[in-house]
C-alpha cells in the first residue's frame, strides 16, 4: 500500500519543433516524388507530434471554383508512402495511400475530427457524392478579399492554400517515441497523384441534387418570374439549406462563371438562347443578386426559353470548349518533426541492451497496413480474389473496389474517385487455413433494395477497430462500401506467413469494371541490435 501513494520518479525531456525541408526540389506537380530526409541529428521524435506542411496551387483557366477532394482534403494529393532507413533498408510502404485514408476518413468520422480536417486538411466536411461543402467553419477554399458587399471581378484562376496534414502509415501514427538515430535517420518517399483524381468543382454548381434553384418570384424581391415581357440582366436568389446569404464568400459561382438553367429533366431546350455569364454577386434585401452579362434576357413567347420555378442553376464552365484539365503544384514542402531530447540515462540504457549477450537487441513494434490489388470485370457475376499473405502478426483485411474505368477529367471534377463501389454484390465470404470464414456467406443482397446487411457492418466494425480505426460513422456503408474481416480479436494477432486467403464475391447485376484494393492490418516490427537492422512482418 504504500507504493500507492508514492509518485513514480521519471527523467526530464525537453521537446521542441525541427522544420525538414524536402531535398529534391522546391515545386512539384502531379506524378512527381517528394523526397525528406529525417536526420540523425534528430535522435529521437514524437511520431503524434509530426505532420506535412506545404502550400498547394490550383491552376485552371475555368471561371469556377475548384476544390481538392472535400472528404480528406490534402491527403489526396499522396498516393504512395515509402519509408527506409538512412541505410535504405525498406521499414514500411503503403500502396494507394489515399484510398486508405478516404476510408479511415468516412468511418471515424467524429465532429471533432471532421472540424479539425476542415480547418488544417483542407476537407470540407462531407463527401463529394453525398453532401455539399460546409459553408462555414473556415473552409480553405472559400476566402476572397473582395469583400462582404459585392463581387464585380473574378476570383481568379488560382486557389493558393496553406495545408498541414497527419501521415497515416504506422510510424507515424505510433503513440511510442522513434528511435531516429538507430535507423541513421529516415527517408520519406511521397509519390504524387494525377490531377484529376485530386480537384474537384464544387457540387453546388455541377450537382443539381445541392444546386441553386430559381423561384418564381426572383426577378425582384418579392417581384415577378421570368416569362415573356420581363426582360432583364438580374435576378435574385432566396436563402436556403444550401446557402448563406449572411456571407457573400459563400457564393457557390464566382464572376465569370458561365452557367445554365436546367429543368426538371436535366435538360436546357434551347442551349444557345439560355447560356449566362455572372457579372457581378451583391446582396441586396436579404437575397443574393446575381447580374449577368450582355443585354437583357427576354424568352419571348417561345415556351422552352422560359426559366421555370424550380429550375437548376449550373455551371457550364467544364464542359466549354477552351477549358483546359486543372492542376495543381505543392511548394514550401516542409516536415514538422516534433523533436525529444531526453535525458543521457535513456541513452545508457539503450546502448547497456545493445551490447549485453543474452539480450543484445531492442524491439520497436508498429501497427501497418500492407496493400494487395485484385480486378473484377463488370460481365462477371462470380469472382475469387486471392491474397498471398506472408505477415506473421495479422490483424484484419479491409477490402474495398474501386470503378477501374478511365473516365474524362471533365466528368471527374463532379466524381469521387476514393469512394467504395458497391456494384450489387450479392454475398461474399472469405477461405483460408482450409475453412471458411464466417462459416455461411455474408448476404449482402438487402442494400439493393435500401436495406442494411447487418451481418456485414458487424464483419466491418470488428475488422476496423482490429486495424486501429475507430468505427464512429456508418452513414456511407453504401457510398463508401467496405468489405472487412477480423482475423483476430480483442487486440490478438494471426500468424498468416505463407497464407492463401481467398474472397468468394457474387453479384447479381454488376455493371462496373473494379479494381480492389485489399488494405492488410498488421504488426511490423523494427529488430536493432549492434550488427544493424531488420524488419518482422
Amino acid at each position: 500500500m504504500d507504493d500507492f501513494f508514492q509518485s513514480n520518479v521519471k527523467d526530464p525531456a525537453s521537446q521542441y519543433s525541427v522544420r525538414v525541408p524536402s531535398m529534391n526540389g522546391l515545386s512539384y506537380n502531379s506524378s512527381q516524388e517528394i523526397i525528406i530526409y529525417i536526420d540523425p541529428s534528430v535522435k529521437v521524435f514524437d511520431p503524434l507530434e509530426t505532420y506535412l506542411k506545404f502550400r498547394v496551387k490550383l491552376n485552371s483557366n475555368m471561371q469556377t471554383k475548384l476544390y481538392l477532394d472535400p472528404k480528406i482534403g490534402g491527403q489526396c494529393l499522396i498516393r504512395d508512402v515509402t519509408i527506409r532507413t538512412g541505410a535504405g533498408v525498406l521499414l514500411e510502404e503503403l500502396f494507394a495511400y489515399n484510398q486508405y485514408v478516404h476510408l479511415q476518413y468516412s468511418y471515424d468520422n467524429r465532429e471533432c475530427n471532421k472540424n479539425k480536417r476542415i480547418l488544417l486538411e483542407g476537407t470540407t466536411g462531407t463527401s463529394n457524392s453525398n453532401k455539399p461543402p460546409m459553408d462555414d467553419l473556415g473552409n480553405a477554399y472559400l476566402t476572397s478579399e473582395h469583400g462582404n458587399d459585392v463581387f464585380n471581378s473574378a476570383w481568379g484562376n488560382d486557389s493558393i492554400v496553406d495545408l498541414c496534414l497527419p501521415l497515416h502509415t504506422g510510424i507515424f501514427s505510433n503513440d511510442k517515441i522513434f528511435p531516429n538515430q538507430l535507423t541513421d535517420g529516415l527517408y520519406i518517399h511521397l509519390l504524387l497523384e494525377a490531377d484529376k483524381n485530386c480537384i474537384r468543382q464544387n457540387p453546388k454548381v455541377t450537382n443539381k441534387e445541392f444546386a441553386l434553384r430559381f423561384k418564381s418570384d426572383s426577378l425582384n424581391v418579392g417581384g415577378s418570374g421570368w416569362a415573356n415581357g420581363n426582360s432583364t440582366n438580374a435576378f435574385y436568389i432566396q436563402s436556403n439549406i444550401n446557402l448563406n446569404v449572411a456571407d457573400i464568400t459563400q457564393f457557390p459561382f464566382e464572376v465569370g462563371e458561365k452557367f445554365a438553367f436546367y429543368n426538371a429533366a436535366g435538360q436546357v431546350p434551347n442551349v444557345g438562347a439560355r447560356i449566362f455569364s455572372i457579372e457581378s454577386v451583391e446582396i441586396e434585401g436579404g437575397y443574393i443578386k446575381v447580374t449577368i452579362e450582355g443585354a437583357d434576357y427576354d424568352p419571348g413567347t417561345v415556351a422552352a426559353n422560359a426559366i421555370a420555378d424550380g429550375d437548376w442553376m449550373l455551371s457550364l464552365e467544364h464542359h466549354l470548349a477552351e477549358s483546359t484539365q486543372p492542376t495543381y503544384q505543392i511548394t514550401q514542402c516542409d516536415l514538422i518533426v516534433g523533436a525529444i531530447e531526453p535525458p543521457d540515462s535513456f541513452y545508457n540504457t539503450i546502448n547497456q541492451r545493445l551490447l549485453d549477450p543474452e539480450t543484445g537487441f531492442i524491439t520497436y513494434d508498429f501497427q501497418s497496413v500492407q496493400t494487395y490489388s485484385q480486378s473484377v470485370l463488370a460481365n462477371n457475376t462470380a469472382g475469387t480474389l486471392l491474397m498471398p499473405l506472408n505477415n506473421t502478426m495479422c490483424k484484419s483485411l479491409l477490402c474495398k473496389a474501386h470503378n477501374s474505368g478511365n473516365i474524362s477529367w471533365q466528368d471527374a471534377l463532379s466524381n469521387n474517385f476514393y469512394k467504395g463501389v458497391y456494384d450489387n454484390l450479392s454475398q461474399y465470404q472469405f477461405f483460408y487455413k482450409n475453412t471458411y470464414q464466417p462459416d455461411r456467406p455474408v448476404r449482402t443482397s438487402d442494400i439493393e433494395n435500401g436495406g442494411v446487411a447487418q451481418q456485414q457492418l458487424i464483419e466491418l466494425e470488428k475488422a476496423l477497430y482490429m486495424a486501429d480505426i475507430s468505427p464512429e460513422n456508418f452513414n456511407e456503408f453504401k457510398d463508401n462500401f467496405v468489405i472487412g474481416r477480423a482475423v483476430a480479436l480483442n487486440k490478438q494477432i494471426a500468424n498468416l506467413n505463407n497464407t492463401d486467403v481467398q474472397l468468394n464475391l457474387n453479384y447479381s447485376t454488376p455493371t462496373i469494371n473494379k479494381l480492389f484494393r485489399i488494405f492488410v492490418a498488421h504488426i511490423r516490427g523494427i529488430e536493432f541490435r549492434s550488427g544493424g537492422i531488420t524488419v518482422q512482418i
